[in-house]
């Protein structure tokens, strides 16, 4: 999967996010990140966690895991490029 076509998929999603499992949804995208870096370097904001580069996560994550992320909220920060939670 491309950048772009990752773009478009978060872009139509359809679904409304469930805010009432907001914590589950965290740490389900943590895990899936997880599960194929041990050392990941998270960073957290005010309101967000960062995760691993959109680039870099591309690489290893397959379609069912970036469709799990997005289903979970997960997104690109565009200053960053990083997978990001708000």
């Amino acid at each position: 999967m491309t950048i772009k076509q990752l773009r478009k998929l978060i872009a139509e999603k359809s679904e409304k996010f469930d805010l009432t499992h907001h914590k589950q949804a965290i740490l389900r995208g943590l895990l899936i990140f997880a599960k194929h870096d041990d050392d990941m370097a998270l960073e957290f904001g005010h309101d967000v966690i960062y995760a691993d580069s959109i680039e870099g996560s591309l690489e290893y994550l397959s379609d069912e895991d970036i469709h799990e992320l997005i289903k979970l909220n997960w997104h690109i920060d565009e200053n960053s490029e990083c997978w990001c939670h708000h």
